[in-house]
């Protein structure tokens, strides 16, 4: 076996292993498991003693039996660092439902986020958006004050359902593990102190993002408000919302009575025709609409096929296809001649489809 193929084969199953640690987070372990196979090979393809025809048969398969076992010690290897450092976040915070219906979680996790004091989330003006409130036992629990923001900071049930949106992405600071002194958080460590979460200030506005609630007035539906000279996110809201107190759960601080009344909150919310938890600002599924006329009026620009002030006729309405293209935003239902520029300010369906049919024939 050639030094080519073997070079070839050690750097592949390096490739392997990389892509494996990551490109399978939140994959199933299968795929994990598959690609750790294929890294084996490869490295028992590199590994193979050579020039082993001469030597006794004991000692060629003592060679070879241990080329086998270095291998194997090397994936082992491989799957510790994996499961310890790699993926340890997600399986220590991975929560499942057991056939009989339970709920299983990290006992330890469900255990510290009682005696966390979980950071608090602010909007761009200091109001209270998420809070943490210490009970009389001495635990903490959360807590959404504001209906509008709720689904946008997402819920957090260490008990049964975990945590979504800004809870889940920010989890590592709200929950101090991370954004702090690495000097004090290392010393709290070390004498097994409580190391209270950070909070989370938002660019938000609270007045925005209940004038979006209005706005769409109970219809499924999301609305984001932008700054355009910075790119802060003003407002984002999606509806229905629902309401993240309701599936707060955390071991111990529930009854029984409770406990099911939040699972039958969360199986109404799953059997809801509009999908609640679907945050449609970040997750739903629309079509780009006018937004994607800028993408094909700079098309027609750069093609030199027509300028800002190249005319266009709009007569009210376009046949393509068999299908009719009406014209609903004409400021002046009696004029048909459109500069481009005038055509983009109005976002004139009739006129860029035209554009749209002249590009396809480039």
């Amino acid at each position: 076996m050639n030094t080519f193929i073997r070079l070839s084969a050690f750097f592949g199953a390096l490739l392997v292993i990389a892509y494996g640690f990551s490109g399978t987070e939140g994959q199933a372990d299968r795929v994990w498991l598959l690609l750790l196979l294929a890294s084996g090979v490869l490295l028992s393809i590199s590994w193979w003693p050579r020039g082993t025809r001469t030597l006794p048969v004991f000692n060629r398969t003592l060679l070879r039996w241990s080329t086998i076992v270095v291998v194997c010690f090397t994936l082992v290897s491989l799957q510790l660092v994996r499961v310890q450092i790699v993926e340890s976040s997600r399986i220590t915070s991975r929560v499942a439902e057991a056939p009989n219906g339970e709920i299983a979680s990290n006992p330890r996790e469900r255990l510290r986020s009682l005696e966390l004091q979980r950071g608090r989330i602010f909007d761009s003006e200091g109001r209270l958006l998420a809070d943490t409130v210490q009970r009389e036992d001495g635990t903490y629990a959360r807590s959404w004050p504001e209906p509008t923001t709720g689904p946008l900071i997402g819920y957090y049930s260490p008990q049964i359902y975990g945590l979504t949106n800004l809870e889940a992405e920010y989890d590592e600071y709200l929950s101090g593990r991370d954004g702090g002194n690495p000097a004090e958080e290392w010393l709290n460590g070390i004498l097994h102190k409580q190391q209270p979460g950070y909070d989370l200030e938002l660019t938000i506005d609270l007045d925005l993002q209940k004038l979006a609630s209005e706005l769409l007035d109970g219809r499924a539906g999301a609305v984001v408000l932008m700054d355009a000279e910075t790119g802060e996110m003003l407002a984002m809201f999606g509806a229905p919302v629902f309401d993240p107190n309701r599936l707060y759960a955390n071991l111990g601080q529930q009854t029984d009575e409770e406990i099911a009344a939040i699972e039958a909150y969360w199986a109404e919310l799953n059997a809801h025709p509009d999908d609640p938890l679907v945050f449609r600002p970040t997750d739903g599924l629309y079509n780009p609409g006018s937004t994607f006329k800028s993408v094909t009026a700079s098309a027609i620009v750069d093609s030199g096929e027509a300028t800002a002030a190249t005319i266009f006729r709009d007569e009210g309405a376009l046949e393509v296809d068999g299908r009719i293209i009406e014209e609903l935003n004409r400021p002046d239902p009696n004029k048909v001649d459109w500069t481009l520029e005038e055509s983009y300010a109005y976002s004139l369906n009739v006129v860029f489809a035209q554009l749209g049919l002249q590009l396809a024939r480039q």
